[in-house]
């Protein structure tokens, strides 16, 4: 029917002629409206026409059969918010409506058709004062009695009430809270006050608890849709005001809500404002004195109340299958959120929100490619990736990951779990949560190395990608232009954060047995020096325990794995020289092992002394120092490491 409006380039205005309005008449004459029909009036529309277009309307809305006629201009105001201007004919055929419709015990027809305008109106700066001031003794009419007022004569037994649906209802709920929040907005315009107008006696608590009874399973979709963007308004706010009306959305009717893909953003938002934890004290952006912040122990509490019910798990796990983008952008944050406390996680992994997750960050690149022009753009890839990956890593450090994921999803979340760590300023304005996702993604990633020496392989030989162009997690071949992993992790380790330093050790630790870290490792040729080698030697001699216990472990690796590597690091007399006070520390026995496991592999690495005999002497001095050694050492199991390497090194001599 509106093919060659359609046909045109979508920047080009339309000229409507007067038998394409009275298509679009027709096409809202029935329910559910034309797709088509919306698009057109989403289209830029040409002056002349809209003009044309608002006059037509304004008759349309004075006569009885105007239905047809406010339906098109619910789905026109959100595109044309003009239409209503006050210069325009269509505005005061509205107001003398509204003004008609909200004298006691008169009838008001066409209730559906009109809040629908109202909901989509008040949304819009430019029109919300006409909304204001214009529809509340309607919107109050519709709405009946309050939940404590059922019975009070002067609300109960409106006619307008009575006959109103449950989605005129929803959508006069949903108006109001939108003006009741916009109450400290300043006239569009003018940067001054705005009229507060008369007082409603709807709170936003008593509007919560009358969206709240609209979460009626059976309810149809345009009803639950108005509902929950209502919610999602009055559940956004992080102020200690906001958190009794939280309290009032049952986490029962939110998982009774059918399937519906048309739900899944608006339900996705309820979830994500009841779960979000508000910014941590060293990044907050707006907090004030007459709006302080939720405390994070009330919201943690709210948290464990929604997750007690069975199925609240469940369905942040369905709604990550969702087709939106932005939907699993808030499913992600939400899981985000349900991860903060430990003893949710069982609960979660159960359910199945670590595939989910996967799931969530596997489709950031499909999503973001080729978008479609007549929808929003999906939200940036680290908008959605960071959560995901960093909820990800809270489950993996708390199970063991084999529990989790099979070993094909484990690669697949290294490939997540990797991302992070070449974050930079530029990705993320917040420093200490860059510190905080790289921290848990070093821990998860060191958990995972564990399960099995092909995760070993496997994340020595990933590349890492751009968080911009994270393609790594959707095509097996590394793409060109990132950064190998080892070299992120060595850069790491350098880190001025203690934190993030000792995980990059411990991560290395894990993964130093395997080929590409030994030929990462490999040494140059003599007598040139070898700085990564010298940067674990020089870490061995940390003040941090945990440091030197991983870096230790992860020179004992190496040194192990490569003769080549333990010539090297005794060549390095500084470096070695680090190892062999490792012998001499009493604080951990561990330390200890740790270094005679290093001595044994560079003992057995030596070549005979032969005719050199300044080689033979500095044997002969080393293992005068080890003999010593060993009449100290305590340690059984030391100790049987520390008499190998000493018979080894005097078979050198």
């Amino acid at each position: 029917m509106f093919e060659s409006l359609l046909s045109r380039p979508p920047t080009e205005a339309v000229v409507l002629s007067q038998a394409d309005v009275e298509q679009l008449l027709a096409a809202h004459s029935s329910s559910p409206v034309d797709p088509a029909a919306k698009l057109v009036l989403a289209r830029p529309i040409h002056d002349d026409a809209l003009a044309a277009l608002s006059s037509t309307l304004a008759l349309a809305l004075a006569s009885p059969a105007r239905a047809p006629a406010l339906s098109l201009l619910a789905n026109l105001v959100p595109y044309h918010p003009t239409v209503l201007s006050p210069d325009s004919r269509l505005r005061p055929a509205l107001v003398h409506l509204l003004a008609s419709s909200s004298e006691p015990a008169t009838a008001a027809p066409d209730t559906d058709a009109l809040t629908a305008v109202l909901a989509n109106a008040a949304p819009l700066p430019a029109l919300r004062e006409l909304v204001r001031a214009s529809a509340q003794p309607f919107l109050e009419r519709v709405l009946g009695p309050r939940p404590d007022e059922a019975h009070i004569s002067h609300v109960d037994g409106d006619p307008v009430a009575a006959a109103a649906s449950s989605l005129a209802k929803a959508r006069a709920a949903l108006t109001m809270v939108i003006l009741h929040l916009s109450k400290e907005e300043p006239v569009p315009g003018t940067g001054g006050p705005k009229g507060k107008g008369a007082e409603s006696r709807w709170s936003l608590d008593a509007l919560a608890q009358t969206l709240v009874v609209r979460l009626e399973p059976s309810a149809d979709e345009p009803t639950l849709l108005a509902a929950l963007e209502a919610l999602a308004y009055l559940t956004l706010s992080p102020a200690i005001s906001s958190a009794a009306i939280k309290s009032i959305v049952p986490a029962a009717a939110l998982c009774a809500l059918p399937p519906s893909p048309a739900l899944s953003y608006p339900l996705s938002t309820v979830l994500l404002n009841l779960t979000a934890y508000p910014p941590a004290p060293n990044v907050l952006r707006i907090p004030t004195q007459n709006n302080p912040l939720e405390p994070r122990e009330s919201v943690s509490s709210r948290v464990s109340q929604l997750v007690a019910h069975k199925d609240f798990v469940p369905l942040l796990v369905r709604l990550a299958k969702s087709e939106s983008p932005a939907a699993r952008t808030n499913i992600a944050k939400s899981l985000l959120a349900v991860a903060e406390d430990k003893l949710n996680r069982p609960q979660m992994i159960t359910a199945g929100a670590g595939k989910s997750l996967l799931l969530i960050i596997a489709a950031v690149p499909s999503s973001q490619a080729n978008p479609d022009p007549n929808q929003p753009a999906p939200p940036p890839a680290t908008t959605t990736l960071l959560p995901a990956i960093q909820a990800l890593a809270k489950l993996l450090i708390t199970a063991q990951p084999s529990l989790v994921f099979t070993p094909t999803l484990l690669q697949d979340a290294g490939r997540a779990l990797v991302l992070p760590l070449s974050l930079s300023d530029s990705d993320t304005p917040d420093d200490v949560a860059t510190l905080l996702i790289q921290f848990e993604c070093l821990m998860a990633l060191t958990n995972v190395a564990a399960c099995a020496f092909s995760l070993q392989d496997f994340l020595t030989r990933l590349i890492v990608p751009s968080l911009a162009t994270p393609s790594l997690l959707t095509t097996p071949t590394p793409t060109p232009g990132g950064t190998p992993l080892l070299v992120i992790v060595e850069s790491l380790i350098l880190s001025q954060n203690l934190m993030i330093r000792r995980a990059a050790a411990e991560l290395l630790c894990n993964i130093v047995g395997t080929p590409a870290s030994v030929a990462f490792y490999a040494p140059p040729p003599p007598p040139k020096p070898h700085p990564k080698l010298n940067l674990l030697a020089a870490l061995v001699a940390s003040e941090d325990l945990a440091t030197r216990m991983a870096t230790s472990a992860a020179l004992a690796g190496l040194a192990d794995s490569s003769e080549e590597i333990a010539r090297a690091l005794f060549r390095a007399e500084k470096g070695f020289s680090n190892v062999l006070e490792l012998l001499n520390v009493d604080e951990d026995p561990g330390l200890r092992l740790r270094g005679w496991h290093v001595v044994r592999s560079v003992t057995e690495a030596m070549s005979s002394s032969g005719s050199d005999a300044e080689a033979a002497e500095k044997k002969r001095a080393m293992l005068k120092t080890l003999e010593g050694k060993v009449e100290d050492e305590t340690m059984e199991e030391a100790l049987e490491v520390a008499k190998e390497a000493v018979d080894a090194l005097r078979k050198r001599l």
